[in-house]
């Protein structure tokens, strides 16, 4: 039951960093308007990510005596988070590329 514990709980961190930062009122002015959102943004992935790892640790290591749906909801939040890792490297190597492809030398 703690794998089906921590998963629940990363759940609901892992909605919480979408939605918690919308509520926060933006500071700043221009460019760095909204900043102060993101500490808590990062640190509510960061501490989902923790529980992920600790889910998958657990799931890992009691697979033998576990169902089978339980090692699937048991490693799904470390791949969901791994995913999304990498598709954030994608996309700021993908930004980075095209900014280079679409310079125009004058």
């Amino acid at each position: 039951m703690k794998i089906l514990g921590l998963a629940i709980l990363w759940l609901v961190v892992f909605i919480a960093a979408f939605v918690i930062p919308r509520f926060i009122e933006p500071t700043g002015s221009g460019f760095t308007r909204g900043m102060n959102r993101l500490p808590l943004l990062f640190g509510l992935h960061i501490f989902g990510f923790i529980l992920a790892l600790i889910s998958a640790v657990i799931t890992y290591s009691s697979r033998a005596k576990i169902a089978r749906w339980l090692l699937v909801v048991g490693l799904a939040p470390i791949t969901i988070d791994v995913l999304l890792i990498i598709l954030l490297v994608l996309f700021y190597a993908g930004t980075i590329i095209s900014g280079m492809v679409s310079r125009q030398i004058y």
